[in-house]
């Protein structure tokens, strides 16, 4: 745990241009550095000789509190050792990755949390922090387009086939717990966009995740990252498919921003049919052999639970006041309970994927029409 009373560290530069690195020293020193005018919001701080440097100014509400009384100073500790994720809060973006060009990577940048200059303590913060506004997918296109206005482009289009790339990316991340261009499968927006039928010339993706106070934080996170902004400030696209979506990832409470930016390629004069892949055929039937396999488990275990919860009853009338046939009997009624939470909890599991089965039946079935339609029209 890092000494958030004791241990800071600031940088300064001298008249040369460069930077030393000062501290260790209190919050209250760090404080009336700030007081005397040495440093400002500005100056680059950190807890702890092996943390990230944030500006001053992200964390200036802990250092307030922190060098005055003791009993604010205890109070805060407390709440920062509960929520120090969220008071720093860490603006996670991944490099950009946009197909046909190389584009730089990025390194994150600090989120600021823009508390006023003054005394705050935890219950107010708290207030003010759970007061944030709620991220939208309609308020990302329109900022995105605003920044694009500012800087001399065309605003984007909103493009429904691209709107559903960015929510499957999104969900995809949540679901398999990555944050990452690519998935654990091996699957890309590329992949998404060619299977939602998507034909594009140029795609590019931007993800962010983490906790962010406002639409425009989370716009202006990404054009602090040259690779994010050129996608953004891209001359050469024209449709733009957006989502964001709150949830679990890595264990904390995350926002998941996707924004997915599109050319699409020219129509062509031969027509082309496209059947529906087979690999989604034999995913189908691959999951239908797995939820068949976990139907009949669970299946066998209702009739085993069944079972023994009759012979529980017959025992309960005829237990008498044993006192050992009694703890018996308590330890299998608690053995019973276990095996029926965990087939509850199996059986919602089979629900999922039989949901996820027919999902994908559907997919195959809508395809498998369309390649009809397109073979008949030809």
């Amino acid at each position: 745990m890092a000494d958030y009373i004791n241990d800071w560290y600031y940088m300064q530069p001298n008249w040369h241009g460069h930077s030393f690195v000062r501290g260790p020293l209190s919050a209250g020193a760090l404080y009336a550095l700030l007081e005397k005018g040495e440093i400002n919001g500005k100056t680059q701080v950190r807890c702890g000789n092996k943390s990230l440097w944030h500006p001053l100014d992200d964390v200036l509400p802990l250092i307030t509190q922190l060098a005055t009384s003791p009993k604010q100073k205890a109070d805060w500790l407390a709440f920062w050792r509960r929520h120090k994720a969220e008071l720093l809060i860490a603006f996670l973006i991944a490099d950009c990755l946009i197909v046909g060009k190389h584009l730089s990577h990025w390194i994150p940048v600090g989120e600021r949390s823009q508390l006023q200059l003054g005394t705050h303590n935890a219950a107010n913060f708290e207030r003010q922090y759970h007061g944030q506004e709620v991220l939208s997918k309609e308020a990302v296109v329109s900022l995105t387009n605003n920044a694009r206005a500012l800087n001399g482009l065309g605003a984007l289009s909103e493009n429904q086939l691209l709107d559903t790339v960015a929510e499957e990316r999104a969900e995809d991340m949540l679901e398999k717990q990555y944050f990452a261009h690519i998935s654990p499968t091996g699957e890309q927006a590329s992949d998404v966009a060619q299977r939602v039928g998507y034909r594009y010339k140029i795609l590019a993706e931007n993800l962010a995740s983490g906790t962010f106070l406002t639409n425009q934080k989370l716009i202006d996170g990404w054009m602090q990252s040259p690779g994010h902004r050129q996608n953004i400030l891209s001359p050469e696209v024209q449709d733009i498919g957006v989502a964001v979506v709150k949830g679990k990832l890595m264990g904390a409470d995350a926002w998941v921003s996707v924004q997915i930016f599109g050319l699409q390629s020219p129509s062509v004069s031969e027509k082309v049919c496209t059947p529906p892949p087979q690999q989604l055929l034999h995913d189908i039937e691959a999951k239908k052999a797995e939820v068949k396999i976990l139907n009949d488990s669970l299946t066998r275990l209702r009739e085993e639970l069944d079972a023994e919860k009759g012979s529980i009853e017959s025992d309960r009338m005829s237990v008498g006041s044993d006192a050992q046939r009694k703890f018996d009997l308590n330890a299998r009624i608690t053995a019973y309970n276990a095996k029926s939470s965990w087939h509850n909890q199996s059986l919602q599991e089979i629900r999922a994927k039989e949901a996820l089965v027919n999902s994908m039946v559907e997919e195959y079935n809508r395809v498998l029409q369309n390649y009809k339609d397109c073979l008949t029209s030809s």
